[in-house]
């Protein structure tokens, strides 16, 4: 997966960078000229974000989108705090942050 992220980014005038921080974990980060030709779609970003970050309690997500219209950033450890314990695996907890993800990068324009 990581070789194909990069070679489209690179394919877009974009890019690619990686950092891991033993004890922290990862950061990957890319990017891709918006009105590029060869530039992707994004696809269902919210289910995508979703099924990174619901499979088990202990993995923490951290998703930020940046467009010409603003920046959206979803953090798993933000939302557990705001859940004060339920869990994050709950069906109906997955439904009401998948719209909410949805909505707000509905609001930045990610598929404009």
């Amino acid at each position: 997966g990581l070789a194909l992220i990069k070679m489209k980014t690179e394919q877009c005038a974009g890019g690619m960078n990686i950092t891991s921080d033993y004890g922290k974990g990862t950061k990957l980060t890319y990017w891709f000229t918006h009105d590029n030709i060869d530039r992707p779609p994004l696809g269902d970003i919210e289910t995508t974000i979703l099924m990174a970050c619901t499979k088990k309690e202990n993995i923490d997500l951290k998703y930020e989108h940046i467009t010409d219209k603003g920046e959206y950033v979803f953090d798993t450890k933000e939302i557990k705090n705001i859940l004060e314990g339920l869990p994050i695996t709950n069906i109906t907890i997955q439904k009401a942050l998948k719209e909410l993800i949805k909505n707000k990068l509905l609001e930045i324009s990610v598929n404009e």
